[in-house]
């Protein structure tokens, strides 16, 4: 009678030369999903990007979308949208991460975009 062998986690049942390619494919996936959706835009063509530069005004900068790309994309704004009292501390919540993106600005010493945010914050509390 055969005996079945037990598969390690490690290996998966793959022989010996196979092992590191497995694991950089893992790696790679986890860092995609990892990756913002903003990051991912990134690497569209430019044609794609330049479609994606006329959906941003100074209604909601693209500066925005861009220093927050972790932040708002973790957030429920779907909910939000039906719910005035979570829209309004989401709301808040973005101003409190627009503050603090400011204060790293600061600390780099980066006026321009020091500048750039004051102006987005106050734009957007009108």
């Amino acid at each position: 009678m055969p005996v079945a062998r037990a598969r390690t986690p490690a290996t998966n049942g793959l022989k010996q030369g196979h092992q590191q390619p497995v694991a950089q494919c893992k790696a790679a996936a986890l860092n995609a999903v990892r990756m913002s959706q903003w990051h991912q835009l990134h690497q569209l063509d430019t044609q794609l990007l330049e479609k994606v530069d006329q959906l941003y005004d100074d209604t909601f900068p693209m500066e925005v979308r861009q220093f927050l790309a972790h932040w708002l994309e973790h957030q429920d704004w779907d909910l939000a949208s039906n719910n005035d009292s979570l829209a309004t501390l989401l709301f808040h919540n973005l101003l409190k991460q627009i503050d603090d993106q400011y204060s790293r600005f600061f600390l780099e010493k980066n006026f321009l975009l020091q500048h750039n945010l004051k102006r987005i914050k106050q734009n957007l509390q009108v």
